[in-house]
């Protein structure tokens, strides 16, 4: 069983091939807006070194960026497509805390209009809070360690963390590859249905400027 891993809904892209369930190759980089020149050739470098038998494929379905889910979860849905394979989608959240595990941290993602959403640890599901408000709602914690984030570092200067609370890097937490096969597919635990084709996740409508174009001319 050979499972290609996608995820593009955070800064921080990853993708993962794994078999059996072991690592066999692990690749990520700081995104910069030019996911749609990266993914594709880091996937046609792994399938060229180990061979193009994919069983599943599995991806991050979001939330998280808009531009990024597009096009990992395109790139999962063609390659699921084309090789008649089943595609699994796990969203954001889910897919952190596995990464966490049981760490004290809180997961805070970019919600729109200036308002984020946070997952507190055992937290099932996740609330809303304005940006503004988040130092105080964090001094009121305890026990809290620090917060994963896909806030900007603009935003996160201008924001004060209680002592003792640290932003933690994407980079910080376990590689795809290592929760795969320790945590997600490992157990029985998260609920990870097979499907034709995912759909990606978002915390608000993606905002879209229609053009002012006349459509014929």
């Amino acid at each position: 069983m050979n499972t290609l891993a996608i995820n593009t809904a955070l800064p921080f892209t990853e993708i993962a091939l794994l078999h059996e369930d072991k690592p066999v190759e692990s690749v990520s980089w700081q995104s910069n807006f030019n996911e749609s020149e990266k993914v594709l050739p880091e996937l046609q470098k792994i399938i060229a070194a180990h061979g193009p038998g994919i069983d599943r494929v599995f991806v991050v379905t979001g939330p998280g960026s808009f531009t990024g889910l597009r096009i990992g979860i395109t790139i999962a849905n063609t390659l699921a497509y084309a090789l008649k394979k089943p595609i699994i989608g796990m969203n954001t959240f889910d897919y952190l805390s596995a990464k966490i595990g049981d760490l004290a941290l809180a997961i805070v993602l970019r919600a729109g209009g200036g308002k984020l959403a946070i997952k507190l640890p055992g937290q099932d599901g996740h609330s809303f809070l304005e940006k503004s408000a988040l130092s105080a709602f964090l001094a009121d914690l305890h026990g809290l360690k620090g917060v994963v984030t896909d806030m900007r570092d603009l935003d996160k200067d201008h924001l004060a963390l209680p002592n003792g609370v640290d932003w933690i890097g994407f980079d910080a937490l376990p590689s795809m590859a290592q929760v795969l096969c320790d945590v997600i597919l490992s157990t029985d635990s998260v609920d990870l249905p097979a499907h034709d084709q995912v759909k990606p996740v978002y915390l608000s409508a993606p905002h879209i400027t229609e053009s002012k174009k006349p459509l014929f001319t």
